[in-house]
């Protein structure tokens, strides 16, 4: 469900400086543009389109067949050009104005050949020379602009990145010469890996061609640049200062009230007994101009994941002793709300500073944001056991992509990330930014895990590339931003080598003008999840594995309300009650099957006592071999025998026939059963793959205490049997107090509740020939009515909750 930003305009009147028609695109101006982090808080000037160019298996041509996942995205060219005896491959070839901004290379066994770089139709190349020496060699800029990572892996091996933009005018071909090149099955072999981002101007935009001459020239701006690109990241004006403790559920809150300034540094460092879960359950949230647009861990904001690796960006960095610092440009207009909020178990420590930077809001200035969400325990095989596309986020509105990182925990021994990124720009049909893999995305080669720092990507940790363990990788985007001005749509693909189940968290970030609509909700679920350190504590909380169709899928489900009637004590007729009620309800497309309370013996009944099986027993396992029958969920409540105890319980089964969860009833209504049930102990919620599923019982739904303790395990929805009784002459009215007390619970729980009732007469106990009235019951999370069950008549009705 997309999560929608709206407020009315916030624009001022006058002129953004700079246009098309005045400015000159030079080396030295796009230096500028590069170190200027206050630079992409504007929308750019003078436009551009960010493309890309690459050598992506050439098969992959529409979303809906296995070659959309086409991998061996290696030596496929424009085409081949044959000049003076040798042959020339053209890696590129593009009308301008325009600029190279980005171009990554690797090879396996092509390596020995010439770049050529040619512009404005010159036949004579302006740049030439080998690929490493070209490309991170440094023959044309230093380091950072020109530069190989990871420097520990061996150099053939090593991902090879220009950052060092190169502008044309007319026009500009890049090829490449490698006599080793060899035609086999429609592409090119031994293998040619590139990536070349570059923008593509507005027609008439003045553009000065690159030269090495010019490059010379510009060399104090390439200094400066460098300077500010592998600078400290500073402070600022230090606006705020703060050492809090705070509370599991507590925020730290900080409330900026100065116009003409933008947020330009954060540090923070976290005390807490449980510092991995900390990075991961403490959230950065900020508020600009009463509009959230900040909503990510801090791990992931400062750039470790949730285990402290030290690593340093242009615009984030930590260190082993956990001191971690941000340095984006976040401006706003009036008033800036920021909150560290503790979503975890655990007390902890917060320390920090927050600093301002002077800032003039302009007709194109936007607004900071970021999204995050995990796709936890999911399959790398979907269900027709193949790859798939995962999602960063989908933005609608105007703005520019900044960036993202992923943090995975891998559980197999082999390499993860053969994916290639797909990012989709105001509504095209196929990608304008299509790549070769996700760690030449990230800007390293053949998943070598060995860590690296660059200001604009990093790999803190690779420990889990090749075996069990946690990878951090993040590309951060400057002169390669991408624009848009209608929608954005960034995904990259899970090609993972091995069938497994893995941990993937992804962070997006980009400015925004308002309004513009996400369709990122916070994942508060997934920062309370407990973060894997190792291989042994992966399925510590969860066993499930989820296929990325359940994940498609996730946001609605069709339930059944079973109102059944119920004799009491007629066990087998109530069995066949239950086994008709799940007959109808799938054929009306239910997924799960909720039944009342004491579904088989009936509520407060006292020959329970001696005739209540255990759980699992015959009457429970009786149930699970329905459900894995006609492959249905099924929650149902039924009396538990345990020693000389007796419980009112309920159990949620799933299509499979295993028991996934058991509630014992905590406000057991002592008076009315002699000897009374056994009080249960226990409030859960459990993950499923039809979401996040509380259970409770009846008149558990009436004490404060037990929603308080339910809404902690934050459920996406809650199932509640109930045995709901009066005197014939209440009915119906008494009704109405059902639906209010269901009502109720969804208000406190924030999420959908299914309250089922049975039918039928109490024949035993102080209640003897009160009814169940039925009028079954089911409300969203605002309390409005989703389905209703008859009047004192059985009933089953199927209906779509969406959570």
């Amino acid at each position: 469900m997309a999560t929608r930003f709206l407020i009315g305009s916030l624009f001022v009147s006058g002129l953004f400086l700079g246009c098309a028609c005045s400015k000159t695109v030079t080396i030295e101006s796009l230096l500028q543009e590069m170190s200027d982090r206050k630079q992409l808080t504007y929308l750019p000037e003078p436009k551009f389109t960010l493309r890309q160019a690459s050598s992506y298996n050439r098969e992959t041509v529409a979303p809906g067949n296995r070659a959309w996942f086409a991998n061996a995205d290696m030596s496929y060219f424009v085409r081949v050009e044959n000049k003076k005896n040798r042959r020339e491959f053209v890696l590129f070839d593009q009308e301008g104005p325009g600029a190279v901004v980005r171009w990554w290379m690797t090879f396996w066994r092509a390596e020995k050949g010439i770049i050529r770089v040619y512009l404005d139709n010159d036949s004579i190349p302006e740049i030439e020379g080998p690929p490493f020496d070209v490309i991170s060699g440094q023959l044309l800029a230093p380091a950072p602009f020109s530069q190989s990572v990871p420097e520990a892996a061996p150099l053939n091996e090593r991902g090879h990145n220009l950052y060092l933009p190169i502008p044309f005018s007319d026009h500009i071909k890049i090829t490449y010469e490698c006599d080793s090149l060899r035609e086999q099955d429609k592409h090119y072999y031994p293998d040619v890996f590139y990536n070349i981002c570059y923008r593509e101007y507005e027609k008439g935009t003045k553009v000065k061609t690159f030269s090495l001459r010019g490059l010379q020239e510009a060399k104090p701006e390439l200094d400066r640049a460098r300077e500010l690109l592998l600078s400290d990241l500073s402070g600022g004006r230090i606006e705020k200062s703060f050492d809090q403790t705070v509370l599991p559920g507590d925020s730290l809150v900080l409330i900026i009230n100065d116009p003409g300034s933008a947020i330009s540094f954060l540090s923070l460092k976290i005390d807490s007994r449980n510092p991995e879960q900390a990075l991961r359950s403490t959230v950065l949230s900020v508020e600009f101009d009463g509009e959230q647009t900040v909503w990510v861990p801090v791990g992931e904001f400062f750039g470790t994941g949730y285990i402290m690796f030290p690593h340093k960006t242009w615009v984030n960095q930590t260190s082993t002793e956990g001191a971690m610092k941000a340095s984006w440009i976040m401006p706003y207009r009036e008033q800036c709300r920021l909150s560290y909020i503790n979503f975890g178990k655990d007390t902890i420590r917060l320390t920090g500073e927050t600093g301002l930077s002077e800032y003039t809001w302009k007709t194109g200035s936007m607004y900071f944001g970021t999204s995050w969400h995990e796709y936890h325990h999911i399959k790398t095989r979907n269900e027709q056991n193949w790859f798939f596309d995962i999602n960063f986020v989908n933005i609608k509105g105007k703005g520019c992509y900044i960036g993202d990182q992923v943090t995975l925990f891998n559980m197999a021994e082999t390499w993860w990330g053969e994916g290639d990124e797909k990012i989709f720009v105001d509504g095209e049909k196929f990608p304008s930014s299509i790549g070769t893999g996700s760690e030449d995305y990230y800007g390293y080669a053949f998943g070598h895990p060995e860590p690296f720092s660059h200001p604009f990507i990093s790999e803190p940790t690779g420990a889990g590339n090749f075996v069990p363990g946690m990878t951090v990788n993040m590309r951060h985007r400057s002169l390669d931003a991408i624009p848009f001005g209608s929608s954005i749509s960034s995904n990259i693909e899970l090609w993972h080598w091995a069938s497994t189940c893995i941990n993937y968290a992804m962070t997006a970030c980009f400015y925004v003008q308002f309004p513009f609509e996400i369709n990122i909700k916070p994942d508060i679920e997934g920062v309370q999840r407990r973060v894997a350190t190792a291989k042994e504590n992966f399925y510590e909380e969860d066993s499930l594995c989820f296929s990325i169709e359940t994940y498609a899928r996730k946001g609605t489900v069709k339930v059944a309300i079973a109102q059944i009637f119920c004799l009491d004590g007629d066990r087998s007729g109530n069995i066949v009650r239950i086994e008709n009620a799940i007959i109808e309800a799938i054929e009306k497309g239910a997924e799960i099957v909720a039944f009342p309370e004491s579904s088989i013996l009936g509520w407060v009944n006292p020959d329970a006592h001696t005739r209540a099986f255990s759980i699992p027993g015959p009457d429970s396992e009786h149930l699970c071999a329905l459900a894995k029958k006609y492959k249905v969920f099924i929650s149902i409540g039924l009396d538990e025998k345990e020693g000389d105890k007796l419980f009112d319980s309920a159990i949620l089964i799933d299509d499979e026939g295993s028991i996934l969860l058991k509630h014992r009833k905590i406000n057991t209504l002592d008076e009315l059963m002699s000897p009374p049930y056994t009080k249960g102990e226990k409030i859960e919620a459990i993950n499923t793959r039809l979401g996040r599923i509380g259970v409770m019982i009846c008149a558990d739904s009436f004490q404060e205490d037990l929603l308080i303790r339910m809404k902690a395990q934050r459920p996406d929805w809650v199932i509640i049997p109930y045995g709901w009784a009066a005197n014939e002459t209440d009915w119906p009215v008494h009704g109405k107090e059902l639906l209010r007390v269901v009502q109720h619970v969804a208000g406190a729980l924030n999420c959908p509740v299914i309250g089922t009732d049975l039918v039928g007469e109490i024949s035993h106990g102080p209640w003897r020939g009160m009814v169940y009235g039925g009028q079954s019951v089911a409300v969203d999370r605002h309390a409005k009515v989703l389905a209703t069950g008859q009047d004192r008549d059985k009933d089953i009705v199927v209906f779509e909750v969406t959570y």
